[in-house]
């Protein structure tokens, strides 16, 4: 995996965000000498360059729209502090967000589209622990192996937890991971590529909202007017960083 690291990593780490798939873009030009002149009658360097430079182009403009996500969910978690099920709640509603953010951007099978969101999911829990995303990758690469079911998610948490006893931000790190696999186990289950991804997002948020207030504790009202709002910080906070630009 090809990592881009920067000096502040707490204020900068969604950078390294863009370089996620830059392994199998730079293996297509792997060969290429970028210095040298194209031969005559050939644009094949110029073409391969635009490539990469506009592939590093729209994963920057993602990780910004990952870094927005966190940010209202982290707003809206923060009201609702109180209430343990709507936290949880508003943590689902974010990992399907970045979970289709990345389907629509990648337009690839969801092998792809789980990478990415492990390498989100992994830079941004090391900024809140204070580590360099290296630190944990040894860990995101053997939950990436782990078979692609609940039991062999929660398999490879445990025998990770084993093997990290002593070391508290470690554990916290993979109790995450396994909860956030989990979520995108559950949400990518009933994938289907003959529906329009943004009415399968939809479809899975009120799937998720009809089950969790199934019991009427949480009220289905009260979930539908979470979404709602945490629709409108999206739409605010991109408002606000476009006319800043």
């Amino acid at each position: 995996m090809v990592l881009l690291i920067c000096k502040d990593i707490k204020r900068n780490h969604y950078f390294l965000f863009f370089n996620m798939f830059r392994k199998r873009e730079i293996g297509r030009v792997e060969n290429l000498n970028l210095d040298k002149e194209p031969e005559r009658g050939s644009n094949f360097s110029v073409k391969n360059q635009e490539s990469l430079e506009n592939f590093e182009k729209k994963q920057e403009i993602l990780s910004n729209q990952i870094k927005i996500i966190n940010l209202v969910a982290e707003k809206l978690k923060k009201k609702y502090s109180k209430y343990e099920v709507l936290a949880t709640f508003i943590d689902h509603l974010a990992s399907t967000e970045k979970i289709f953010v990345i389907a629509k951007s990648e337009n690839s099978g969801f092998v792809e589209v789980k990478n990415s969101f492990l390498n989100a999911e992994t830079q941004l829990m090391s900024s809140q622990l204070g580590f360099e995303p290296l630190v944990f990758e040894q860990i995101t690469e053997i939950f990436r192996d782990a078979n692609n079911n609940v039991a062999g998610i929660i398999t490879t948490a445990e025998n990770l937890k084993r093997l990290y006893v002593d070391d508290k931000k470690i554990i916290e790190f993979i109790n995450y991971m396994e909860k956030v696999l989990l979520a995108f186990l559950e949400i990518t289950d009933n994938y289907d590529v003959n529906i329009d991804i943004d009415k399968q997002k939809i479809l899975e948020i009120e799937k998720y909202m009809s089950e969790l207030s199934a019991n009427g504790d949480p009220q289905l009202e009260k979930l539908k007017e979470i979404y709602e709002e945490f629709k409108e910080e999206l739409k605010k906070i991109k408002q606000e960083k476009k006319n800043a630009n």
